[in-house]
């Protein structure tokens, strides 16, 4: 599990740069990287948190997230911060 620690405290880190959730972090990930992320949204604060990944772009200094990413580069960040890979 210290591999989903790394890739936890990176995605945070990252979320702090932008100040972004981490969610969002995940979410404009998988846009940059041409995947199409499916969102789940049951309130009207995760839908605000939704359309907080649109309308920016990662740098390029992301691609250290994807060396923490294994199987594949999937994982699926929850809205409650679950990390699941």
């Amino acid at each position: 599990m210290d591999e989903l620690r790394d890739l936890r405290g990176s995605i945070q880190q990252l979320a702090e740069k932008y100040g972004k959730s981490m969610a969002q972090i995940c979410v404009n990930w998988a846009i940059c990287h041409n995947a199409i992320p499916l969102v789940g949204i049951r309130s009207l604060d995760q839908a605000r948190d939704a359309v907080g990944a649109l309308g920016w772009k990662l740098e390029q200094d992301v691609e250290a997230l994807v060396g923490h990413v294994g199987h594949g580069g999937n994982f699926l960040l929850t809205t409650t911060g679950s990390l699941y890979i």
